[in-house]
């Protein structure tokens, strides 16, 4: 809670909370959280005798005169206790992984984040390990990654080293109680979720996790762990002392320099094959450079593609519309609908149709719910069976949504004509029509009147 305005004793104990009141300097008084309200209304001039009078500011703001005042002061005393919440970005399996490990002094260890994060995403790491399944061994220690103001893209790379210099990088610690890596072997696991529920791993996502040096096994010893049931795709075992430390060069042999690309299936895959990581059983491995180049993605209801139903309309009206998700990831430009003969698109809701659309991106990332339909101007003569409407990003796979391949079809326009009783002279031409619907074609022949 925010510390009280300040007001002046005299007006604390015309409030009624003379008890509550704390003495400061000058002369003046910290009240509880309602004096917040109390002291803005004094600001603006209230008649001091309507709150001094009253038995207690609560009837005053609570009389027939003052509901006003009582409802905002309702309102700003809820925001003023209401806790501050800060948007994260919730991660899961394989969204960062482990590049590299060192358990000889200094420890230290390297990953990479294969989603983009914001600001104030709080990212965990234990040597703790599982005796279980589903059951965490205690006793050892945690490490927390708060990201900066900013947030990072996908494919920023973050270290730690044991003694490094904090201030500034988002690091919680540079020496973490009982956080040590074990040279005969230990394990490493990256999370989100309350270190204290580590144990039962309640509210808990495990993203990544790495055993080195050491056979798989539920003993009791602080280096063993098993595999988690939770982690499948994000886990690497390295159990022979030459990984102690150790670090993904792309093979067996040490490099200076690594560079991975590809979509985060195919790098996660990489990085957790062990026949690509390199290791040494008695110092310190000195972490190459990586440079990590994630393809840009995009998904169609979390797929590769999509189909539609058929659509059906007569021309003149619009058919309905249908609704597909479009996501894209790591991308660096927007994702652009292109024009497909007689069909049009909206991402805001339906408010607003055109022939071709285009999804822009925050940061690298984009998203929008596509509606697709037959304009009213498709005509009755198109051909709209099978029909690919591209979705496209540079350097990004071009996916499509497909048309059905029968059944899409524009119905021509009822069409009335009316021609009125007329009284024509001889010799004059005449040819009057007239119709409710638009007509897409019309030829009309006149002749003149024979005898």
């Amino acid at each position: 809670m925010k510390r009280c305005a300040l007001v002046s004793r005299e007006d604390a104990k015309g409030f009624g909370f003379t008890a509550e009141a704390q003495r400061t300097r000058r002369g003046l008084v910290s009240l509880s959280p309602i004096c917040h309200l109390l002291s803005a209304f004094r600001s603006r001039r209230l008649p001091a005798a309507g709150y001094r009078n009253s038995l207690n500011p609560i009837s005053y703001l609570l009389s027939s005169s003052r509901r006003g005042l009582a409802a905002a002061a309702v309102m700003a005393l809820a925001l003023s206790a209401a806790p501050s919440v800060q948007a994260q970005t919730t991660l899961t399996q394989g969204d960062v992984a482990l590049l590299a490990i060192n358990s000889a002094n200094p420890d230290s260890f390297r990953v990479v984040l294969l989603k983009d994060v914001v600001a104030n995403t709080v990212i965990n790491f234990t040597d703790n390990g599982f005796t279980a399944g589903t059951t965490g061994r205690t006793g050892e220690g945690f490490l927390t990654y708060t990201v900066p103001a900013g947030g990072h893209v996908a494919g920023s790379i973050l270290t730690w080293s044991n003694g490094m210099t904090i201030t500034g990088t988002g690091w919680s610690s540079s020496a973490p109680s009982n956080f040590a890596f074990n040279g005969s072997g230990d394990q490493l696991f990256v999370f989100q979720g309350n270190t204290a529920n580590w144990a039962s791993q309640s509210g808990i996502t495990l993203i990544h996790g790495i055993n080195y040096g050491t056979a798989i096994s539920s003993t009791s010893a602080a280096a063993n762990t098993v595999q988690p049931t939770a982690l499948t795709s994000a886990w690497i075992s390295l159990p022979a002392s030459t990984n102690a430390n150790g670090y993904y060069s792309g093979s067996t042999s040490s490099t200076s320099s690594v560079s991975i690309s590809g979509t985060v299936a195919q790098i996660l895959a990489n990085l957790v094959d062990t026949t690509k990581w390199f290791g040494n059983s008695g110092s310190a491995a000195t972490f190459p450079s990586y440079t990590i180049s994630i393809t840009p993605t995009i998904t169609i209801g979390g797929n590769t593609s999509a189909t539609a139903t058929a659509f059906t309309t007569t021309y003149g009206t619009a058919s309905s519309s249908q609704s597909f998700a479009v996501a894209g990831a790591n991308l660096t430009a927007d994702i652009t609908v292109e024009a497909v003969t007689g069909f049009e698109y909206s991402i805001d809701g339906g408010s607003n149709w055109s022939t071709t659309r285009t999804i822009s991106r925050s940061g690298s990332s984009a998203s929008a719910t596509l509606l697709v339909r037959l304009a009213a101007t498709a005509t009755a003569s198109g051909s709209f069976n099978s029909q690919s409407i591209n979705l496209s990003s540079t350097g990004a796979t071009t996916r499509a949504i497909s048309t059905a391949a029968s059944g899409n079809s524009v119905s021509k326009k009822a069409l009335t004509i009316t021609a009125g009783n007329q009284t024509v002279s001889y010799g004059t031409a005449v040819a009057t029509v007239t119709g409710a619907a638009a007509i897409q074609r019309l030829v009309l022949s006149t002749e003149t009147p024979h005898p």
